[in-house]
C-alpha cells in the first residue's frame, strides 16, 4: 500500500481536523505572550489560515482570531487577579500587546469593564469570599 493512502486511512479527516485544532491551542497556548497572527498559526500547523478558521468557526462556534483573542483576555484577567500589583501595561505585553491602549480597548470590549475595574473588583470579591469563608 503507497504510503499517502495508508497515512489517510489511519488518519481520518475528522482526527486529522482535531489534531489541527490541538496543534493549533497548543501553539496558542505556548506563543500567545508573543505577537503572533493567524498566519503564524495556520504555517506552524500546515494548513491555510482559512481552513482553520473553518475548522475553529465549526468546534467552537467563533473565528481564530476571536478565539486567540478570548484566550488572551482570560490569561489577562488571571494575572490581573493573581497579581494584583502588576502594572496592566505589564499584564498587556505578557498577553501579547504592544499597546496598552489596545489591550485596554479589546479588555474592556470582552469584559465590559477596564482592566483596572476588573482588578479592582476582583479584589472587592475577594475580600468578601474570604470574609465569608473564615
Amino acid at each position: 500500500m503507497c504510503q499517502a493512502t495508508k497515512q489517510i486511512q489511519e488518519n481520518p479527516t475528522g482526527s486529522r481536523s482535531k489534531s489541527y485544532l490541538d496543534q493549533a491551542h497548543a501553539f496558542i497556548s505556548n506563543h500567545y505572550h508573543r505577537k503572533i497572527s493567524l498566519d503564524d498559526i495556520s504555517g506552524e500547523i500546515g494548513v491555510t489560515r482559512k481552513h482553520l478558521s473553518s475548522l475553529f468557526r465549526e468546534k467552537y462556534g467563533q473565528s481564530l482570531k476571536n478565539y486567540l483573542t478570548t484566550f488572551r483576555m482570560r490569561r489577562a484577567c488571571e494575572l490581573l487577579r493573581q497579581q494584583p500589583d502588576l502594572p496592566v501595561d505589564t499584564v498587556a505585553s505578557q498577553v501579547g500587546y504592544e499597546d496598552v491602549h489596545g489591550f485596554s480597548k479589546m479588555f474592556r470590549k470582552y469584559m465590559t469593564v477596564s482592566p483596572s475595574q476588573y482588578r479592582e473588583k476582583s479584589k472587592c470579591i475577594e475580600s468578601i469570599c474570604s470574609g465569608i469563608l473564615k
